[in-house]
């Protein structure tokens, strides 16, 4: 039988899943592998902010409400009918991480 032994306590483990979640509820932030995963993560979802905040300055430099056409399946047709994705990337490259916060605020 394999035996599964935490580094930071010597606890020991009969399955490799019950280490797994004891590291993540004692030793969480210890890995640099659990760190780098959630440095990943938070700038992936700062980059989806920051293109909902894009698109929608795009959209309100047309003179269109960008969430109230994200609420029904017509809108959402209209705006993908619409959509330039090259300037919505020019958009996105200006934004400071300023704007992109207060937008969500």
């Amino acid at each position: 039988m394999e035996i599964f032994k935490c580094m930071h306590c010597e606890l020991v483990f009969v399955t490799g899943q019950a280490l797994g979640g004891h590291m993540s509820r004692k030793h969480s932030g210890r890995s640099s592998k659990f760190n780098h995963k959630k440095d990943v993560r938070a700038k992936r979802e700062f980059e989806r902010m920051k293109l909902h905040v894009a698109k929608k300055k795009y959209f309100e430099n047309m003179n269109y409400d960008y969430e109230k056409m994200m609420q029904n399946i017509e809108g959402k047709m209209k705006a993908k009918s619409l959509i330039n994705r090259s300037q919505i990337k020019k958009i996105k490259a200006s934004l400071t991480e300023g704007e992109v916060y207060s937008s969500f605020k």
